[in-house]
């Protein structure tokens, strides 16, 4: 079979970027009405700044037995996540609601939480809207959880902010931003539809990120990394390098490495810049470059399809 050619590799590669977050956003829908997949607050300037300023009101609040090494589960059609590690005192879940429909709104996505065989799982069922109309209703579901557990959260439309974890971490999210602190242990995978992606820090054996159009943001990094974008920027600060593989179809790509780092690279872009402090020797071509970095190691493969690429040393 002839082997591709890197712009063949490129688009094969964003398709399956496409279909990942497509994947991801069936994974969320499921179980839910059509109709509860649009947004619910009213479309025009007005409706969202009022939506935004209104005072919010606690409309649940639980505490759970949840102990480190447990599970965390959320399944949530349009609220925003925040996930926070204990400070003290038991597991809770709070949802916090604003706008003039709120009550009515928590009503009929019959919000619940439940934990038992070491998982609390936090979830909306909500029941088919009837009629038609504006809703003024926004929400925002906040875990208090110990730091050392597993979370796996699903969100159809809204950002996702989480703490500082010790465990395994998947957020899928077909609209919406996703932030974290101090990403601990086990692997990393983010996907998200649309929205950018941002980390402080990931101490993992992977970290995967893929969004079809948001950018890609890690700093602190000591873990092996895949992220692809279909439109998007990625930066990646690595403390310890174990291996790159980045791709985006429109974005450019910044890598900053520790000097002294070895690795086998492999960058085919439209204007690719490696800093001299890292010693690569190799070919360069008018759109690639392959080589290695000092005596070589973990490989850093970079393809842009519109963009450029730059690796800092630091």
């Amino acid at each position: 079979m002839r082997s591709l050619t890197p712009s063949q590799r490129l688009a094969l590669v964003t398709l399956v970027v496409c279909l990942a977050a497509f994947v991801g956003l069936r994974l969320v829908q499921a179980d839910r009405s059509d109709d509860d997949m649009h947004v619910e607050v009213e479309a025009d300037e007005e409706g969202r700044s009022a939506l935004a300023s209104a005072r919010a009101d606690v409309l649940y609040e639980r505490s759970f037995p949840v102990q480190p090494g447990d599970r965390l589960a959320i399944n949530l059609s349009s609220e925003d996540v925040i996930v926070e590690p204990l400070q003290g005192g038991p597991a809770s879940v709070t949802v916090e609601g604003r706008g003039r429909d709120a009550e009515a709104e928590f009503e009929r996505r019959r919000f619940s939480a439940e934990y038992g065989g070491g998982r609390l799982h936090v979830r909306t069922n909500p029941e088919r809207r009837r009629g038609f109309g504006n809703v003024r209703a926004g929400f925002t579901v906040t875990v208090r959880v110990p730091a050392s557990v597993s979370a796996a959260v699903n969100v159809a439309s809204g950002d996702v902010r989480l703490g500082d974890l010790e465990g395994e971490v998947t957020v899928n999210a077909s609209s919406g931003d996703v932030q974290a602190g101090d990403l601990v242990g086990g692997p990393v995978r983010v996907h998200t539809a649309s929205g950018d992606v941002e980390l402080r820090a990931v101490r993992a054996d992977e970290l995967a990120v893929a969004t079809s159009s948001g950018d890609v943001e890690a700093r602190r990094v000591e873990a092996a990394v895949s992220a692809q974008t279909g439109s998007g920027d990625v930066v990646i600060g690595f403390n310890d390098f174990r291996g790159l593989r980045a791709t985006t179809g429109s974005g450019d790509v910044e890598v900053t490495l520790p000097r002294g780092t070895g690795a086998e690279v492999a960058i085919n872009s439209g204007d690719i810049d490696i800093a001299d402090a890292l010693g690569f020797q190799g070919s360069a071509q008018r759109r690639s470059k392959h080589g290695r970095l000092g005596g070589g190691g973990p490989d850093l493969r970079v393809d842009t399809g519109s963009g450029s690429v730059s690796i800092h040393a630091r």
